[in-house]
């Protein structure tokens, strides 16, 4: 299934652990990483089909790697998961 990768993209530990679980649950394969630049990297190796990303307040922006993405023609589907800080 290498060429249905699906990549995400958290800097919440248990966020990547969580949707890692699920997909895995559902035989599909995914790759977790905790930054935009190990992000981009991923995306060099194997282009995604679907990119999970949480957007947060670290200053790591998701839409601007979704845009690079599109800019390069590696578009590829996605999710954005946004959420507040802890207890909100």
């Amino acid at each position: 299934m290498g060429s249905r990768q699906i990549l995400i993209v958290a800097s919440d530990t248990q966020c990547r652990a969580m949707l890692s679980e699920i997909l895995q649950a559902w035989n599909l394969e995914a790759t977790a990483v905790s930054t935009i630049q190990e992000a981009r990297a991923a995306v060099k190796k194997q282009p995604p089909v679907l990119v999970v990303c949480e957007e947060d307040s670290s200053g790591a922006k998701c839409s601007d790697f979704l845009s690079a993405l599109v800019s390069d023609r590696r578009a590829a589907r996605w999710v954005a998961l946004i959420h507040g800080e802890e207890g909100e």
